[in-house]
């Protein structure tokens, strides 16, 4: 279901990163408040981890929408945007290098249809396709851990369609409570094809992502200005954001 109506993309170059700045723009700036709007008088949300960052895109097939996007932060353990606002128990970590490791952060989405996978879930495909495209650009690059820093209600969430968190600290007050969870890239996944086989058969579909400068010859246009204005609804990431 998900690669038949959307597609994901890695922003390799600096039109599909521009792309995911003004997503998050829309949504941590003019949506949620999280950053102020006067910080970045070119509507794009965008910090110091950026440069070094895998950047991901999900684009509608049907109505060529910018919906979504995530990054992955690659720095070493201490430099993570998650240690300069919540406590980790490091003695509960496992042993990695510094080049082993990324935080999954600054995912949101503008506001769409849905496009839940289950009845009753409140998790998306989109989400899913997010995570799925991370996932595999992970194992293609010797990621073995993500880090997450969010609400213990969403690691649950998550947790029920197979996808595992193990949390290593404490609660945090921090854009409502969060707590820093690890996550194992390659063997955190061992249950889902028994708790949520459709989206176990996705995760198994190759590619989990394409890259952006290979699928477009022409820069596409954005999005998310002309919606800048709209009201949230149905959208997972815009209610949850990391």
């Amino acid at each position: 279901m998900f690669d038949e109506h959307l597609e994901v993309l890695l922003a390799d170059a600096d039109w599909a990163k521009n792309i995911h700045y003004d997503l998050r723009y829309r949504v941590y700036c003019l949506e949620r408040g999280y950053e102020d709007p006067q910080a970045h008088p070119d509507a794009r949300e965008h910090d110091s981890y950026d440069d070094t960052a895998a950047h991901f895109l999900v684009r509608s097939r049907e109505s060529c929408e910018w919906l979504a996007g995530v990054r992955l932060v690659t720095v070493p353990f201490e430099s993570l945007p998650m240690n300069r606002v919540c406590e980790v128990y490091k003695d509960q970590l496992p042993q990695f290098k510094s080049d082993e490791i990324a935080e999954v952060s600054r995912l949101c989405a503008i506001p769409t249809k849905r496009m839940d996978f289950a009845e009753g879930t409140s998790t998306s495909w989109i989400s899913m396709g997010l995570i799925r495209a991370a996932r595999s650009y992970a194992l293609e690059h010797g990621i073995q851990y993500f880090f997450f820093f969010i609400s213990d209600s969403l690691a649950r969430i998550l947790k029920r369609v197979g996808i595992e968190f193990t949390p290593i600290g404490p609660v945090s007050n921090y854009r409502g409570e969060r707590r820093p969870y690890i996550h194992d890239v390659r063997f955190g996944y061992r249950d889902m094809e028994k708790k949520a086989p459709d989206v176990h058969e996705m995760f198994c579909n190759k590619p989990g992502y394409v890259l952006a400068s290979r699928s477009y010859r022409t820069v596409p246009k954005s999005n998310t200005r002309r919606i800048a204005q709209q009201s949230p609804y149905g959208s997972l990431f815009a209610s949850r954001s990391i």
